[in-house]
């Protein structure tokens, strides 16, 4: 019984530290969403949709060429955590795709 407990318990601990595109900042130290919104929109990003996901704020979009975007930033740093593209181009490089985006104000923090 002990040991099915301690595996039980170590299974939480490893489903935990699975979850890395979560975000666990106090709420205290978030930057407001019109901070990352407005981040965004000088960046040329259609912004359509921001919410709270896993403690993360989660936005949907568009980017400068018209590819469709889901992003997760921490929100006390507004560091990216997870980004997903899908183009609108099916010609679109996905590793020069990159070199274009690692320029924006973001990745830089």
């Amino acid at each position: 019984m002990k040991k099915s407990i301690l595996f039980f318990s170590l299974g939480i601990v490893c489903l935990n530290t699975a979850a890395s595109d979560d975000c666990h900042e106090p709420v205290g130290d978030w930057q407001s969403v019109k901070t990352l919104e407005q981040l965004l929109i000088d960046t040329k990003w259609q912004v359509r949709r921001i919410k709270v996901d896993d403690g993360c704020y989660e936005v949907e979009g568009a980017d400068p060429q018209g590819n469709q975007v889901e992003a997760k930033f921490a929100p006390a740093t507004l560091t990216l955590k997870k980004f997903e593209v899908k183009f609108s181009d099916v010609k679109k490089d996905g590793p020069a795709y990159y070199g274009q985006l690692k320029d924006i104000a973001y990745f830089k923090r």
